[in-house]
């Protein structure tokens, strides 16, 4: 297969200019590339190489989709099938936009993870639009933590839109069960530093560390959740109060404190067999899950988080 001459051109251009090879990725991790690839340096990865980088000056996302398309079809890589997802999204094709991220995320190696934290970020928001919330917290937690927590601005709103919705400001325990496993299968397999967690927006009284009604019936949903999840791996059951930034800061980790405490022996009193593994914690105000100044920061930022400790 020769390349046309445009094609030669661009890629000269590419070249010169140092644009980003991106299969360059895999070859610098020493990651196989899928069998239909090309080898490197041949004509199709040149070939390849050209489409994506005529892609990239394309604005309109069908004609975008379709040099991607081309370009994958001579030669895989994650960050084109990144790309011809987010022209997925654009055309409102949500579901070969979840194939095509899936199969980004497949070929994407470890060590990649401001590509990783993309590629979830984006499936978040497909699932947000899908109203697939437990699916979309899942998504959007990996990609907070894959940013390494310096979250760019695109991925911040996507998860204050998803921690407003509805679903997720009062969670059925069967989302939180289906959230929890699917985090707890994901740190497993691919590698990430923290363990699985979750925010439960768990209501307390004004300056109390009594929750209100419907505090505790997130509290009820969250044991039955977590009652049927434990098994024999499960060491420690972190619960973990954070309140938001206002106020005294002394004051404020004194009450995340009692609000932790609080939350152990709501879900000890019902669930007796998670007793000893339960263990409070408070953070204050040091680790805001949103840093805005607006009320709905402050709202999202008092929350109960539970975490997982693995044997």
């Amino acid at each position: 297969m020769f390349l046309r001459s445009t094609d030669q051109i661009q890629y000269l251009r590419m070249k010169k200019h140092e644009v980003d090879d991106p299969w360059r990725s895999c070859i610098s991790y020493n990651k196989p590339l899928p069998a239909s690839s090309c080898i490197t340096g041949g004509d199709d990865y040149k070939q390849a190489a050209a489409l994506y980088h005529q892609s990239k000056q394309i604005k309109a996302p069908a004609q975008k989709a379709d040099y991607l398309r081309r370009a994958l079809a001579l030669c895989e890589a994650p960050e084109p099938y990144y790309d011809l997802g987010k022209s997925y999204m654009q055309l409102g094709d949500y579901d070969n936009a979840l194939e095509t991220f899936g199969r980004s995320l497949d070929i994407t190696p470890d060590e990649e993870r401001r590509l990783r934290g993309k590629i979830h970020g984006r499936r978040a928001h497909i699932n947000l639009a899908l109203d697939r919330i437990n699916l979309a917290l899942t998504d959007k937690d990996a990609a907070v933590e894959l940013f390494d927590n310096d979250t760019p601005r695109w991925l911040a709103k996507i998860s204050k839109n998803i921690d407003l919705h509805p679903k997720r400001q009062r969670m059925s325990a069967r989302d939180i069960y289906i959230s929890l496993s699917a985090k707890r299968s994901m740190s497993n397999d691919k590698g990430f530093s923290s363990a699985p967690s979750i925010d439960i927006f768990v209501t307390f009284k004004t300056d109390s560390d009594q929750p209100d009604e419907r505090g505790s019936s997130q509290l009820g949903n969250l044991g039955i959740a977590v009652a049927d999840l434990v098994d024999d791996e499960i060491k420690e059951i972190l619960v973990i109060g954070h309140t938001d930034v206002r106020g005294d800061a002394n004051y404020n980790q004194a009450l995340s404190e009692r609000r932790a405490t609080t939350a152990v022996n709501h879900l000890a009193g019902k669930y007796p067999k998670l007793a000893t593994r339960l263990v409070p914690l408070g953070r204050g105000e040091s680790e805001p899950a949103h840093k805005g100044n607006s009320a709905e920061d402050h709202q999202l930022n008092r929350r109960v988080a539970i975490q997982l400790i693995s044997k």
